[in-house]
């Protein structure tokens, strides 16, 4: 798979799923992944794997399951992905606008009939764009009063999904470009 990006679901959030990062990538480097970096406490990481993306999404739960004790859902996208993500526009928007954008990361496409009939149920304020496996979320108000969040997104997806800031995505595209 070569450079990835790894994205651990609901991590150092609160007190709960508590994971040391630094400890996650020495046991990670101990698993035979190379050039692990963390980027800020919140379960991102980047990293070079010799595997597929499913392969290390499963190696990186097998390792915080044995050493945390935690099942914690892990996405990974290849660093190509993040940096094509990070340098597209979906929204066409100002520089300070971008403070309200979000990019969820999906474990498989979503259900375009299930997002239409949850969206004719209860219209959404906020605008969202699907790209393959990704959604671009833009929130009119704060992240975590929008009906577009991670609960919605697996509903229609059924599978995991975390969200990242617009700024994070473009930190990981950065450092995983290297």
């Amino acid at each position: 798979m070569g450079r990835c990006v790894a994205l651990l679901r609901a991590v150092n959030v609160g007190k709960v799923n508590r994971i040391s990062m630094p400890v996650l990538c020495e046991l990670l480097r101990e698993s035979g992944f190379h050039t692990i970096t963390s980027y800020i406490q919140s379960g991102n990481l980047v990293l070079d794997s010799d595997v597929a993306e499913s392969e290390t999404e499963a190696a990186i739960q097998a390792v915080i399951s044995d050493h945390f004790q935690l099942e914690i859902p892990v996405t990974v996208r290849s660093a190509t992905a993040v940096c094509k993500l990070a340098a597209s526009d979906p929204f066409d928007l100002d520089p300070a606008d971008r403070e309200r954008l979000y990019v969820t990361f999906l474990r498989s496409e979503v259900d375009l009939d299930r997002v239409d009939s949850y969206v004719k149920c209860a219209p959404r304020s906020d605008k969202f764009l699907i790209a393959g496996n990704d959604v671009f979320i833009y929130c009119h108000g704060p992240y975590h009063l929008t009906n577009l969040g991670n609960a919605f997104w697996e509903k229609v997806s059924n599978s995991s999904a975390t969200t990242r800031r617009w700024n994070t995505v473009v930190k990981l595209a950065a450092i995983a470009a290297g």
